[in-house]
Formats: structure tokens, sequence, C-alpha cells
């Protein structure tokens, strides 16, 4: 059951967060739209247990849009940097859906919760390698301001490739079709000043999704 909310909380958190969202959510307005959105892709995501369900996904929503309104005024409070306070905030958002998951699968019986379940690992593995890591790494880099701005520019290409290359790593390797690979490759980093920097980034993070995805669902 991890996994299909970890995937909701994704969906929500980053394609489905648009930025004049993020600059809203200050407004109560703003964080319960979000708080609605996380609590409409859970709904649909965890299948034919949704209704007796209902208790633990509006506390997890409850909980989620209690975190993101204390984010902001703690993190101003605290004087802790963008990059600080993303992190505890994601951090805390896991443990969340882990205590939530665990609360689930313990109250409810176990024909209620999806079986097949590794199609949510590759889906959440996707969200993560393409919109969540374009974010993170943007959040990360905001001190080295020249490396930031073509991580900025460069979002939707790099995005891309990384889909392209976990892609590979998880069904295409065995067929060796490294031409396409090279080809996928070189599109986003042959210009930039950091395009090697750029490069073993992507490489890094797509093979290190790509072996926790093969180490959980096998």
């Amino acid at each position: 059951m991890f996994w299909y909310l970890y995937l909701a909380h994704l969906l929500g958190d980053y394609p489905f967060q648009p930025n004049w969202m993020v600059v809203n959510k200050r407004h109560a307005w703003a964080l319960l739209l979000h708080g609605a959105i996380h609590f409409l892709f859970m709904f649909v995501l965890v299948g034919q247990a949704r209704f007796q369900l209902l208790p633990q996904l509006l506390t997890l929503t409850t909980a989620h849009v209690i975190l993101d309104a204390l984010k902001y005024t703690g993190s101003e409070k605290r004087g802790l940097s963008v990059q600080s306070a993303y992190l505890i905030d994601q951090g805390i958002h896991i443990v969340l859906v882990l205590l939530t998951a665990f609360w689930i699968e313990r109250s409810v019986a176990g024909q209620l919760v999806p079986s097949s379940w590794h199609w949510s690992v590759i889906a959440t593995a996707y969200v993560f390698i393409t919109y969540a890591w374009a974010t993170t790494e943007r959040l990360l880099t905001e001190n080295s301001a020249q490396y930031n701005q073509e991580v900025v520019s460069q979002a939707w290409p790099r995005m891309i490739v990384r889909a392209v290359l976990l892609t590979l790593a998880l069904y295409l390797v065995d067929r060796q079709v490294y031409l396409v690979f090279l080809a996928a490759v070189s599109l986003p980093y042959i210009s930039g000043k950091y395009r090697r920097r750029a490069l073993i980034t992507d490489i890094a993070v797509t093979v290190l999704t790509t072996l926790f995805v093969l180490l959980v669902i096998r």
C-alpha cells in the first residue's frame, strides 16, 4: 500500500503542483486545493478499498496540509534555508506515508489491499526521475547560480532523457540497444558550461533509481 500512497504524494507534490500553487500556499484556499488533489490521487490509486480507507486517507491528507502550513511559518521562524526546509518536509511526508500504510495493513482485510503493486513502484520511479528530481536538483543547486540556471533551462530535455534511460535500464538493456542509448544521452548535453555535471548527475540518479526498483520488485 505504501507505493500507492507515495505515488499519489509524488503526483500531488510535483507535476500537479504548479508554481502558482506553490506561491499561494500561504493562503488557506491554495493549501486546501493542494490537499484535495492529494486526496483525489490516493482515492483513485488505492483500488476497491477506497471507501473503507476514508479515515486513513482523510487523516493523511489533513496531516499533509498541516505540515505544509507549518513548513512556511516554521522555516521563517527557525531561519531554515530553502534546501533544509524542503528536505525536512519531504522526509516527514515519507514517514507519514509509511505510518499510514502500516495503519492500513493492520486495519483492513488483506483482500481489499491491491495485490498487483509492481506497476506502482515503476510509476513512482518515473515520476521521481522526472518531475521530482527536476525540482529537487533546482532547489539544491540554488547556491550555484550558473549551474542552477542551466538546470532550469534544460529541465524538460533532461527529464525526457532520464525517463528514456530508466526505460532502457529496466527493459531494454538485454536487447543491447546501445545506439539508442547513446543518441538519447547526447541530446540535452551538447551545450552548456556544466553539461558533463548534468550528464553525470542524470546517469547517477537513474542508475540508483533503477537499482532500487529492481530490489523492490524482485
